[in-house]
């Protein structure tokens, strides 16, 4: 019978050449290797630098305390550009300038707190304190608890002590707090251009090393192009081993053939059930599914 061993010769045939097909795992493991390969090639942390606009390459990056050192005391210059510096000294001075006292024979201008329905201004020459504690302003005589806090220590030195230290430190806090606003305002302005001079720069509002944003936006890049390529790769690789792209699925003739109107899987009968199954169906191999198989042409069956 001349069926028989041209199946037989068909069937070992067929083994020999499933064995340098690769299979769909192989396939997708080869075009991941290949995807990542291509794509570290394609995308390079100079083009990733270019498209942030980040400046490539990047210097050596400091830590970023020591950096932050830098941006202060580059704050701290810009702000002696425009305000004198000023010391404890300074603020006492100017406190005990507010408290100076008033000395007899100076002409003043004060004014009482308690003066109702009449001018609270008083202005004269300063002739001391009488015996009933009133003070002697031009021809007036003005009672102590008509005058201001700070009038009072001018006219008594010897109350004016705490008040003077008092209002150093509150001069002194003043001038510190405004200053420190002022330093952060110029530090916020200029820290960028310092951090990137030294390798530093933001990302999503975190201060990193700009090698190590750069490197990271890359394998970000990489990992979002990846599937993409892989696809792609896959696709050839389907190709040049005899898969066919059927119903967005591939398949290749020989591994994946199962014909239709047809009760049983070639490769689970022995060739001899094959051959009695075939004739008690009346079935030749002329008109046999497996002539019509799109993968026939890789057997030896004379169709």
């Amino acid at each position: 019978m001349k069926l028989f061993p041209c199946l037989l010769f068909s069937i070992f045939a067929l083994q020999a050449q499933d064995q340098t097909v690769l299979s769909n795992q192989e396939i997708i493991s080869q075009a991941r290797e290949a995807a990542a390969t291509a794509l570290k090639e394609q995308i390079t942390t100079e083009k990733i630098a270019a498209q942030h606009k980040i400046i490539w390459p990047a210097p050596k990056a400091q830590s970023i305390a020591e950096t932050e050192k830098l941006v202060v005391l580059a704050a701290e210059k810009e702000y002696s550009k425009s305000n004198d510096a000023k010391s404890s000294k300074d603020f006492l001075a100017e406190a005990q300038e507010y408290y100076a006292p008033y000395k007899k024979g100076d002409t003043i201008t004060i004014y009482k707190t308690k003066s109702l329905g009449s001018n609270p201004k008083v202005e004269g020459k300063f002739y001391g304190v009488d015996s009933y504690g009133m003070l002697k302003i031009g021809n007036k005589r003005i009672p102590v608890i008509d005058i201001s806090r700070r009038d009072t220590a001018r006219f008594f030195p010897e109350k004016a002590v705490q008040l003077v230290k008092n209002y150093a430190n509150g001069l002194e806090h003043d001038y510190n707090f405004k200053k420190k606003n002022q330093i952060t305002a110029i530090k916020d302005k200029i820290r960028k251009g310092i951090y990137v001079k030294y390798g530093i720069s933001m990302y999503r509002n975190k201060w990193m090393p700009t090698t190590t944003l750069v490197e990271g936006l890359r394998k970000q890049a990489i990992q979002i192009a990846l599937p993409v390529k892989r696809k792609e790769i896959a696709a050839g690789i389907y190709q040049d081993n005899g898969y066919i792209l059927a119903a967005n699925k591939w398949k290749h003739p020989k591994i994946d053939f199962n014909p239709s109107e047809f009760d049983y899987a070639p490769k689970a009968l022995p060739l001899v059930d094959l051959e009695n199954l075939m004739s008690s169906k009346n079935i030749s191999i002329s008109n046999s599914p497996l002539a019509k198989h799109p993968g026939a042409k890789y057997y030896d069956f004379e169709f």
